[in-house]
């Protein structure tokens, strides 16, 4: 074929049909086989996150390292071919009549000489895509009919324009470099699967690590009793992230602690409270029964217990108010209260308790009328303001003035009850409104309180939406201030109290 003048016209012969379909890989059974983690342990979620994280890196350089390698492939084979085909292109001479002649060199003819299907070939068309030439006898096919690369099954094919609109295509079998590429990616798959496994374990280890400080949380929690309310969680080997929550949870248990201690005392005062009057019912009733009285001791006993009687009145009933207070249950009206009625009728009520002490109630009216009238319940108001102006009475000394002042701001009215007297230390200021609390030397000074009045003083006015506030100094004495917005507040049946 290297020595002969050949004119070779195309035939009819079936043309090669190039599949470009491929199996479809399916999803569904790993759809289906899916199951929701939210009601795992939180270990395996993580396990299972990073699993899908590795899984899906690898996949993802696994197939772009073949993808990669693959075009290498066909770059370096499309060079090749591309050199076979200008080489082929050169030794192409037109003659007239359509005749092409052909006259291979030996470096071609080497290329060429070979009938195996892995070897190289080559087809020549002419400018109406008739097949004119081709390496092998039996190699038909139709012309690509432009120059440029393609893949026909396991073969790749580089087309270039000859001589005389004369078409060149050379092309050989890339099986070897698939097959190889094949070896590579099995090589990798298993690598990988290696490496995988290896990371997963050690995500495992690491996932008990991280985790570990949790269990820790968790165990300090459950040591957490009644009777080991102190016990708190360390977070000083702790991350960030685990230090900012058990900071929040020792937080809890601390609010917690102060709950139980402060109901705590409080049974503890509410027992004692009661108990010292009932103490004194029973031993008056005892004493009376020991021996027939006179009228006049009948009347003394009767006289001791009825105080003693009062006083258990009192202090159940300022209870029954906070437990009502505490529970939401604790309810007051809305209507339109005169505040100066309030103030000034509580300061004429309180006057002959005063007077006792050789002391002076003045009151300080507004010096406008905007802040007459408040929304709120008058007898809880009244109560509220009592209590202020009796515990100024009891504790002032003797001789002093108490000052009352009703005073308001554009959008809140204020009663400030004002007493001179010994300041309140600053250990006691944080807890004056807690039930049942007294300043020490409280007791002597006022042996018929309870210690619930300025507690429920704060429960009435943070039922009106308002606040109380003190302050006390040496020189001008202690001052309650009670502030109650003007406008009326949002509807409030229930109200509790902040820790």
């Amino acid at each position: 074929m290297s020595d002969s003048n050949r004119r070779i016209m195309a035939t009819d012969s079936s043309r090669d049909a190039v599949s470009d379909s491929a199996p479809s890989s399916s999803s569904g059974s790993m759809a289906a086989s899916a199951r929701p983690l939210r009601n795992r342990s939180l270990r395996f979620r993580l396990l299972a996150m990073h699993a899908v994280v590795l899984l899906g890196t690898a996949a993802l350089a696994g197939v772009m390292l073949f993808r990669s390698l693959e075009m290498a492939v066909r770059q370096s084979v499309d060079i090749q071919l591309s050199q076979l085909a200008e080489q082929l292109s050169s030794v192409v001479e037109p003659l007239p009549d359509g005749v092409f002649l052909i006259e291979l060199t030996d470096q071609l003819s080497e290329a060429f000489a070979h009938r195996e299907p892995d070897s190289g070939y080559y087809c020549l068309w002419d400018q109406e895509g008739d097949l004119i030439d081709a390496s092998h006898p039996d190699l038909q096919m139709d012309s690509p009919g432009s120059s440029g690369a393609r893949d026909r099954e396991q073969f790749r094919e580089v087309s270039v324009s000859g001589p005389g609109g004369s078409l060149i295509l050379c092309g050989r079998s890339v099986a070897p470099e698939l097959v190889r590429l094949r070896e590579v990616a099995g090589r990798f798959t298993a690598t990988a699967a290696v490496i995988i496994t290896g990371l997963l374990g050690a995500g495992w280890f690491l996932t008990q690590r991280a985790l570990s400080p949790i269990r820790r949380i968790a165990d300090a929690a459950a040591a957490v009793s009644l009777s080991n309310l102190s016990q708190r969680i360390d977070v000083d080997s702790m991350e960030y992230e685990l230090a900012e929550l058990a900071t929040t949870i020792n937080s809890t248990f601390d609010r917690l602690q102060r709950s139980f201690d402060q109901q705590s005392r409080f049974r503890a005062h509410a027992s004692h409270e009661l108990r010292t009057p009932l103490a004194i019912i029973l031993a008056n009733v005892d004493l009376a029964l020991r021996r027939v009285r006179t009228p006049e001791e009948y009347q003394e006993t009767l006289t001791t217990i009825s105080k003693s009687a009062n006083r258990m009145k009192t202090i159940v009933e300022g209870l029954l108010s906070l437990a009502q207070a505490e529970s939401g249950q604790l309810r007051v009206e809305s209507q339109p209260v005169s505040l100066r009625e309030v103030v000034e009728s509580t300061c004429v009520l309180m006057q002959p308790l005063a007077e006792k002490k050789k002391m002076q109630i003045q009151f300080h009216g507004p010096a406008c009328e905007s802040c007459d009238f408040v929304m709120g319940d008058a007898d809880r108001l009244t109560e509220a303001v009592t209590n202020l102006v009796s515990n100024a009475v009891h504790y002032g000394d003797e001789g002093t003035e108490v000052s009352v002042r009703l005073d308001c701001t554009h959008d809140a009215a204020r009663i400030h009850v004002r007493s001179f007297g010994p300041p309140v230390p600053e250990a006691d200021r944080n807890f004056l409104f807690t039930p049942f609390y007294r300043v020490e030397g409280s007791q002597q000074r006022h042996a018929n309180g309870c210690g619930l009045g300025l507690a429920i003083t704060y429960w009435i006015v943070e039922a009106h939406g308002g606040s109380t506030s003190f302050q006390s100094t040496e020189s001008d004495g202690t001052v309650f201030t009670i502030e109650l917005p003007l406008t009326a507040p949002a509807t409030r049946t229930d109200f509790s109290a902040g820790d």
